[in-house]
């Protein structure tokens, strides 16, 4: 819990959260993003700049009066880990506060054959080694940020549950993560951590309502209205991937039959080919090969797949009626005419799904939920390093 009264913190973590999105910004101009009084503003500024987390970067042009200062986040302050659990492999970078990344690695860890004590000592250990090559002073790491595909207690760290895989069922993964490295460690769905980080970057619209849309080894979605995160009261909010496509269709480890996933994620679209040729195929981009040569089992299963998206963003939209669909998809990215052709079908539907009702964006191959692991962290880890130098200081009288 934060030492600082809770308006003040969250003052801070506004404020902070505005630098990310918006670098290089004066005081005015932070408080015209944030609505925040410039008395406040200034405060608050103020503050994080003796605490070293921000730093002046320059000066504004002036615009007849005071030429105004320009503030940044600290990057040299110190450093973050990341860490993005997936079904087969983990993904582990150490980035400094810009999410400039200045080295990670992926291991091969499955958590859905591996027990969730195996798999976390595992990562940690990993963790330690990676920052004993590449950070000099442990203490310059304020935390780590974990995104795992599975819902989350995000206050507690806890994990719920995980398709599949029964042994992660209310697992303390945050508290496993912290006794082993001695650091604060923060643990969020890895679509919700996602679309946290799109909008730090600012890549999506503020006070608005958003759908992010990811398709890779599994389906999921987050939505994002007037700034937060809607999780639900059981944090399952958006586990799209686990909706009824088919009736008649094949059972799914959630317990389901006929789940989305199973027919559109990049898993699902290559168990969906092998089960029908004698071929075992391993990825995505081979399935495209084979339907672009004119095979018919491929061009078959990548139609259904489209067929099922269309009827799934139909569903987004009149669900939640969002002005902007941000969506995810590798194989949809590689080809995109299929995505057009989704695009079309999707405005043919209905009178709820017409070309304008939302903005459609389609992100390129880059993964983001180790960036969204980095966003979660600066934002929930460095406004309590805040919090704790802000509390020494007053302690101290500096």
């Amino acid at each position: 819990m934060p030492r600082l009264n809770s308006t003040k913190f969250n003052h801070m973590q506004t404020l902070l959260r505005a630098l990310y999105r918006t670098p290089n910004a004066t005081k005015p101009q932070l408080s015209q993003d944030t609505g925040l009084p410039g008395s406040t503003v200034h405060l608050v500024i103020t503050e994080l700049t003796k605490s070293g987390i921000i730093c002046e970067s320059g000066i504004a042009a002036s615009s007849g009066g005071r030429r105004a200062t320009r503030y940044q986040i600290n990057h040299d302050y110190g450093v973050l880990v990341a860490v993005s659990m997936r079904i087969n492999e983990v993904e582990l970078g150490i980035f400094d506060l810009s999410g400039l990344c200045l080295t990670s690695q992926i291991l091969s860890l499955s958590c859905l054959d591996m027990g969730p004590e195996t798999y976390t000592a595992e990562v940690a250990g990993a963790i330690q080694n990676m920052l004993a090559v590449h950070v000099q002073d442990k203490r310059r790491c304020i935390g780590v940020g974990v995104t795992v595909p599975g819902s989350v207690d995000c206050e507690t760290g806890i994990v719920l549950q995980m398709s599949g895989a029964p042994l992660w069922q209310s697992f303390p993964l945050s508290d496993r993560l912290r006794e082993a490295l001695g650091l604060r460690v923060v643990v969020d769905k890895d679509v919700y951590a996602c679309v946290h980080y799109l909008d730090h970057s600012g890549q999506m619209r503020r006070n608005r309502c958003t759908v992010y849309l990811s398709i890779c080894e599994g389906i999921g979605s987050a939505v994002m209205i007037n700034g937060e995160v809607f999780r639900g009261t059981h944090n399952l909010a958006g586990e799209i991937g686990h909706m009824t496509v088919r009736r008649d269709g094949i059972p799914c480890r959630c317990g389901n039959t006929g789940c989305l996933e199973l027919y559109c994620s990049d898993i699902g679209i290559i168990k969906q080919y092998n089960a029908h040729v004698n071929e075992d195929l391993s990825s995505t981009d081979e399935v495209l090969d084979m339907m672009k040569s004119g095979d018919r089992i491929a061009s078959k299963v990548i139609s259904q797949a489209i067929r099922y998206l269309v009827d799934t963003t139909s569903t987004i939209f009149m669900t939640y009626d969002p002005d902007e669909l941000i969506i995810y998809c590798r194989w949809l990215n590689q080809q995109r005419g299929l995505y057009f052709s989704m695009l079309d079908s999707l405005y043919k539907k209905s009178m709820f799904t017409q070309k304008h009702a939302v903005d459609i964006r389609l992100l390129g191959d880059e993964s983001f939920n180790l960036l969204g692991a980095v966003a979660i962290a600066q934002s929930e880890l460095l406004i309590k390093r805040c919090d704790e130098l802000i509390d020494y200081r007053a302690e101290m009288n500096i």
